[in-house]
């Protein structure tokens, strides 16, 4: 795992992750969310004030 910055990791350490024991990759499983849900979070550049988060759902 990358120790540069803290609780990160490179994405072929993290695809690895989801292998099972013998190489092969689980079916994947998804979880039904409410729309009212946040997705990401995304930050405007703050060029006319400070920065704000800015939260998108998933509807």
């Amino acid at each position: 795992m990358a120790s540069f910055c803290f609780g990160s990791c490179f994405l072929k350490d993290f695809l690895e992750s989801g292998r099972n024991a013998d190489g092969s990759i689980p079916p994947m499983q998804f979880e039904q969310l409410s729309f009212s849900d946040p997705i990401f979070v995304s930050y405007t550049s703050g060029t006319t004030g400070l920065p704000k988060a800015i939260v998108h759902g998933i509807g």
